[in-house]
């Protein structure tokens, strides 16, 4: 149900309120959806849909956006999901030309398929993948009754990803918990410190929650760097926020992408292969380096370049690409694994 105003009456105490703006006859308001604690988010985008009487692209709805298409190619696609232990329909509303890798994505995380099992909130007791798996679980007030929910997790799981399931759930936050989501102060003294932390190449933001008399600096500061002492980072992915080492002797190649108009960066080992981190710059710039070796033909830039394959003693077949009049002695250092400018 939507509502006028903030509803002041909760079925539950962990029910939680969600607020949107829509227009009315010419004037932005805001309007409330009263939902439970762990709520399905799609069927709140689908209230507030129909309240707006529009659709948005790239948004899961519970009901079709077949008749709310914004041009006549649009795209309408579907997918199954578990919701509360029951099947349901999903719906998503795309422009044509859609980019199916983040679509692909979207129904993964949506279905829990990108989950691999793991983070699946259940009152039954979950069965180990794996050996080394934990199960966690939480308490919480369904209906004036108790009930606790388990959650399957991997050894290294994400604290903070279970952090927020719980409280999702719960409708309260606990201090000095890490969060992925901005947590809810407990009272209006409290403080919210965050930072930084680099998962899988991106940049996620972290949160705890402090009393107003607890802020001890020391307290937050071992939770914050104890958090950032496993970040993860992968070698020769390209990524737009500088990687962190994996070992002291890692090093971070860096290269400006005119194109995206941003720095690139890429982590890469010690005694790194020189190929595959070519590959990879090649594919970010769209375009090839004299003198690099490359596991595939390059492209000729300009008129008299020839491409040359050689048999490397490590990478075996590789491919370069010459200028006109090309220097052998370039070409020898490059084919050494050494970066050479024409």
């Amino acid at each position: 149900t939507v509502y006028e105003e903030n509803p002041a009456t909760k079925n539950a105490a962990n029910d939680q309120v969600v607020s949107f703006k829509t227009t009315v006859d010419g004037k932005e308001v805001t309007r409330y959806i009263l939902a439970p604690a762990g709520y399905d988010k799609p069927y709140v985008s689908t209230a507030m849909a129909q309240y707006c009487n529009q659709f948005q692209y790239w948004t899961i709805y519970n009901v079709s956006p077949e008749n709310y298409r914004f041009r006549v190619d649009d795209v309408v696609k579907t997918w199954t999901a578990t919701v509360n232990y029951k099947t349901v329909t999903r719906y998503i509303l795309l422009p044509a030309g859609y980019d199916q890798s983040r679509l692909d994505t979207i129904i993964a995380d949506d279905s829990g398929a990108s989950l691999g099992g793991y983070y699946g909130v259940s009152t039954m007791t979950p069965t180990l993948k794996a050996a080394n798996d934990k199960i966690l679980y939480f308490d919480t007030k369904v209906d004036n009754m108790t009930v606790r929910y388990y959650v399957l997790v991997p050894d290294n799981y994400d604290e903070a990803k279970f952090n927020d399931i719980e409280a999702s759930y719960t409708g309260t936050y606990g201090y000095y918990k890490i969060y992925n989501t901005e947590p809810r102060k407990l009272t209006s003294l409290d403080i919210i410190e965050k930072w930084t932390k680099i998962i899988d190449n991106k940049a996620v933001t972290r949160y705890v929650l402090v009393p107003a008399n607890g802020n001890d600096t020391q307290t937050i500061a071992s939770i914050k760097n104890k958090d950032l002492s496993n970040q993860v980072s992968a070698y020769y992915n390209v990524t737009a926020i500088e990687p962190v080492k994996i070992a002291n002797t890692d090093q971070v190649y860096k290269w400006y992408n005119t194109t995206a108009g941003s720095v690139r960066y890429m982590l890469i080992p010690q005694n790194y292969n020189v190929v595959k981190r070519n590959d990879a710059l090649a594919a970010d710039v769209g375009a090839y380096n004299y003198y690099y070796m490359y596991s595939g033909r390059p492209a000729i830039k300009a008129d008299g370049d020839t491409v040359t394959d050689l048999t490397h003693p490590t990478y075996g077949r590789v491919y370069m690409l010459l200028p006109k009049d090309y220097d052998s002695n370039k070409m020898n250092q490059g084919f050494a694994g050494i970066d050479v400018t024409a």
